[in-house]
């Protein structure tokens, strides 16, 4: 689990780009994705699509929620803007200003949230096994450690930063999680995050002599969590505050 997952308005991490047309001189000059996507995490109150899959002639699929493999159109242009809109059924629309990166599809509204969409990797992908133990994480916006046991079950402690007002969250989470195709999805029942995600993903990418290889989406880089043996996190930086205390 990569540090600072939480927070997507100030430091998200967690994917990836698409958007509305804009007119120029009467005009649009679109642009084409191509792949597939998934959101990186879900913040209980956000209303957008859990994948996306974009084809080069503007169409779509998009999970929703319970409404999987619903068919649908999009629309993106070179200056950063896309809209996604269903077929049939509930009408649907999503606009967002988008980025499109290595890994990353960046989506974002006018207050400024974003959402962080990641393309997984091809294969070949580590077993089930292979990911199984305590593994941790560093980046500038904090530091996790997190433990997958063999029945599906996880535990995790994250320590993220906020530099702009030197802030800090200790964020404890636990519940069970499911890996297919070098993702896994972390389903948390019991959790302490203000953002109080639904699901929260890691895209692996490999493991090696240093560890596990996963997609660090805000940073669109390669991040490795190393192996380790408890779940205890550094102390944080120097001047930073517990955000929970008044």
């Amino acid at each position: 689990m990569i540090p600072a997952t939480s927070m997507t308005n100030t430091m998200p991490i967690g994917i990836l780009s698409l958007g509305l047309f804009l007119a120029a001189c009467g005009k649009w000059e679109e642009t084409k994705i191509d792949g597939k996507f998934l959101l990186s995490d879900r913040p209980a109150e956000a209303d957008a699509p859990d994948a996306i899959t974009f084809r080069p002639e503007g169409s779509c699929v998009f999970d929703d929620g319970e409404r999987r493999g619903a068919a649908g159109k999009y629309l993106a242009d070179a200056a950063g803007h896309i809209k996604i809109e269903a077929d049939a059924g509930p009408r649907k629309k999503y606009k967002y200003r988008y980025k499109l990166l290595r890994y990353t599809l960046v989506l974002s509204d006018d207050d400024g949230n974003s959402l962080y969409y990641v393309r997984p990797a091809e294969g070949p992908h580590p077993s089930f096994n292979e990911i199984l133990g305590i593994f941790s994480a560093h980046n500038d916006l904090g530091d996790t450690k997190g433990e997958i046991t063999e029945d599906h079950h996880f535990r995790a402690h994250l320590l993220t930063l906020n530099a702009e007002d030197h802030t800090f969250y200790e964020i404890s989470m636990d519940g069970s999680c499911n890996y297919e195709d070098g993702v896994v999805t972390y389903l948390p029942e019991h959790s302490d995050d203000p953002q109080a995600d639904k699901y929260v993903r890691d895209f692996i990418v490999k493991r090696d002599e240093k560890g596990l290889w996963i997609i660090d989406p805000l940073h669109d880089s390669l991040l490795c969590e190393t192996p380790a043996t408890n779940l205890e996190l550094p102390p944080p930086p120097g001047g930073y505050q517990n955000a929970r205390k008044p």
